[in-house]
């Protein structure tokens, strides 16, 4: 599944689809292809691209993993400026690459761990081509082979088809529910929501409404193995948090610029020992110690154990699980009173319904 760095590449590229605010003299609005008979399950539909060829770009947006294209629809009876500002509709159309999802370009089509190589533009499996041509009006002169040169194109290609594309909803909603983007996120905000939780830090790295959104699973570990802290490590000091936050950061900023420069992600990172499992004991990291591969926050988490250690209780911890487990017990409690009262209220309408009954046959014998 593409994480934030490769989303983050994939947006870059989008913007070449920018054109409001330009020199252009000459709206430019998209044109659109639909090359695949088999889109994904969420795809917009005929009327929406209507709708999307009547539209300019004029800005992509990411937040987590998702992608958004902020487009302004033209509209047709504008006769001078100030009334196309006021009679212009801002829409959005959204991109969620799912396990195999890309944006690609022709000069540009990035690679993933889930996808063989393809030199070839289009990619196989492209549901959805974006082009817009950024000629003006002084280019009326140019001939086509210049004007080629000033269309802009990308596309969004996905073999598994768990990705989703819509004009608004869904993704829509699922993007206001979104917690702080990870690349963008308040470092002092951030140090607050994860120190002294209860919840494993994986856990919460990784529940996109959560903390921050666009962490997944290998930015997790790597920033923990650059840390030092065992994955389900629960109540992280200020100073552990805080790490984390600096770490994050230089995560995301260093793999972003090793994606725009086609270049490989630092030696010493973890991302290049964790995928071969092989059996345990067998894999071990740039520094030679041995990697060993645990369940935490519903995935599979590489760590070194040596570096990667479960650390006590913190002071205070104790107190605060006594609370958390009487509230717990508490709710239990409930939950089975209230089990028991349901159970009860059953047998009580079966007896209902028996009494019934056997009233009807008494009755029909009579």
């Amino acid at each position: 599944m593409p994480e934030l760095v490769e989303v983050e590449n994939f947006r870059q590229l989008m913007l070449r689809l920018v054109t409001h605010g330009s020199s252009n003299k000459v709206p430019c609005c998209l044109s659109v292809e639909t090359p695949s008979p088999t889109p994904p399950k969420i795809f917009p539909t005929d009327s929406d691209f209507e709708i999307i060829k009547r539209c300019v770009v004029t800005n992509v947006e990411r937040k987590g993993k998702l992608l958004r294209v902020v487009l302004l629809e033209q509209s047709s009876n504008s006769t001078t400026s100030s009334n196309q500002q006021q009679s212009d509709k801002k829409l959005n159309l959204y991109f969620h690459m799912g396990m195999t999802g890309r944006i690609s370009c022709p000069d540009n089509i990035p690679s993933l761990e889930s996808l063989t190589t393809s030199d070839s533009f289009p990619p196989p499996h492209t549901h959805l081509i974006l082009k817009v041509n950024k000629r003006s009006s002084s280019n009326n002169g140019m001939d086509q082979n210049d004007n080629d040169d000033l269309t802009s194109c990308v596309a969004f290609s996905d073999p598994r088809r768990f990705g989703t594309v819509s004009l608004g909803e869904p993704l829509s909603l699922q993007w206001e529910e979104l917690a702080q983007d990870a690349l963008m996120h308040n470092s002092q905000e951030f140090i607050q929501n994860i120190s002294g939780q209860k919840k494993g830090i994986k856990s919460l790295l990784l529940d996109q409404r959560a903390v921050v959104s666009g962490v997944g699973n290998w930015i997790a570990d790597e920033i923990l193995y650059q840390c030092e802290i065992h994955p389900d490590q629960r109540f992280l000091t200020v100073d552990e948090a805080t790490a984390l936050s600096i770490c994050l950061n230089k995560v995301l900023q260093t793999g972003i610029e090793c994606l725009s420069l086609h270049q490989d992600y630092p030696l010493n990172w973890l991302f290049h020992h964790r995928w071969n499992k092989g059996k345990q004991g067998t894999q071990k990291d740039f520094n030679g110690k041995t990697i060993a591969y645990v369940q935490s926050g519903g995935r599979t988490s590489a760590i070194v154990p040596t570096l990667q250690k479960m650390k006590s209780s913190r002071k205070g911890s104790k107190k605060e699980d006594k609370v958390i487990e009487a509230a717990e017990v508490r709710s239990t409690k409930k939950f089975t009173n209230a089990s028991q009262q349901r159970k009860q209220q059953s047998k009580q309408k079966l007896r209902n319904e028996d009494d019934q009954n056997n009233h009807v046959r008494r009755s029909k014998r009579i």
